[in-house]
């Protein structure tokens, strides 16, 4: 069972992805902030989607301690915050580098324009879908579909 899940197939990358989303929450878990940014980091830029753990993540490292003064911002939380940015900074620019635009495009702006609405698991998607061939009004529909999503 455990190969199966492990080992990927087809060019699949989803069994690294998910053993670093599993770093994260390990880290996470065992009071290691900075590991924990670090991985997260690294999930992100694997794939985009690991970016909705940083919410729950953030909130975990602020209110579940020890500690009988718990704040929104302490210092795990800025030890998160700061190893996610840090090494975030240093993949973005270090794959701008090596590939430009193209990456940067591909990795973080397509989602933001991509119009693949068969692919796509948002509640909006049939909407979208009947839209898209709608020349009227389907821009702003786009922007107001992924609202939501944004915040």
């Amino acid at each position: 069972w455990y190969q199966r899940r492990v080992r990927a197939t087809r060019g699949n990358a989803e069994p690294l992805l998910g053993c670093v989303v599993l770093a994260t929450l390990y880290a996470a878990l065992n009071n290691r902030p900075i590991v924990a940014g670090i991985a997260l980091s690294l999930a992100v830029h694997l794939k985009l989607y690991p970016i909705i753990y940083s919410l729950p993540l953030y909130l975990y490292l602020a209110y579940c301690t020890k500690d009988p003064n718990k704040t929104f911002i302490n210092v795990r939380t800025i030890q998160f915050v700061a190893a996610f940015v840090v090494v975030q900074s240093f993949l973005l620019s270090a794959f701008y580098y090596l590939y430009g635009y193209e990456f940067l495009f591909e990795s973080y702006l397509y989602h933001l324009v991509r119009s693949d609405t068969r692919h796509n698991f948002s509640p909006y998607f049939y909407l979208l879908y009947l839209a898209k061939y709608d020349v009227s009004g389907a821009g702003w529909l786009r922007f107001v579909c992924f609202l939501p999503q944004a915040v």
